[in-house]
């Protein structure tokens, strides 16, 4: 058994049997792609709904009410490099040792989290070895919405912690400046941070 936790074993092989009932394969539809572009773009993976409809569940479930500090980002912007996908993580978890080493904040009260909201690099897009969300970056009201839900839930579950968001696209950071805390605790850095120096 890969968990002693019965329920979440089950629940988990109940979902293998779903996607085999919805798909025809007990494993996610996402990678059996026909390889046409335009019909492999139409594939919505079903996995990422099924997060963002159970962020707040993950958080209060899995973070640590001490964390002092959340770095997120949606890996659409980063520095230097545009947009990487679900590869930004690699911003966030750098983000957070930066905060370690420069800040002296301990690493256990860190916690990076990567927002997979998609791509617009058409070369990650049709990388069949990426594992990011295969889908156009979101917009409108559903990324307004799952934002909404990601602030609310942190300050719920983790009230006291820092939240800084980098290498976000445009749009999230629209979103995000609209429907933040206005308090010092919510930093968005490619505004307050490089917007500043630049």
């Amino acid at each position: 058994k890969f968990t002693p936790d019965e329920e979440l074993a089950d629940f988990l092989l109940e979902q293998e049997v779903k996607l085999e009932q919805d798909h025809g394969a007990p494993y996610c539809p996402c990678q059996g792609r026909s390889g046409a572009r335009d019909d492999d773009m139409k594939i919505v993976c079903p996995c990422i709904p099924f997060h963002r409809a159970h962020f707040d569940a993950i958080i209060a479930e899995h973070v640590h009410p001490d964390t002092a500090l959340i770095v997120l980002t949606d890996g659409s912007n980063v520095l230097g490099a545009g947009d990487q996908g679900l590869g930004g993580m690699a911003l966030a978890d750098a983000t957070c040792a930066h905060y370690t080493l420069l800040g002296g904040m301990h690493p256990a009260t860190t916690l990076p989290i990567m927002l997979d909201l998609g791509t617009d690099n058409l070369a990650l897009l049709r990388d069949r070895a990426y594992l990011g969300w295969r889908h156009e970056h979101m917009r409108g009201p559903d990324l307004e919405t799952f934002l909404r839900q990601v602030i609310a839930s942190i300050h719920r579950h983790v009230p006291t912690a820092i939240i800084h968001w980098e290498g976000l696209a445009d749009t999230t950071t629209r979103v995000v400046l609209e429907h933040r805390d206005r308090s010092p605790r919510s930093i968005v850095s490619d505004v307050q941070g490089l917007g500043v120096t630049t």
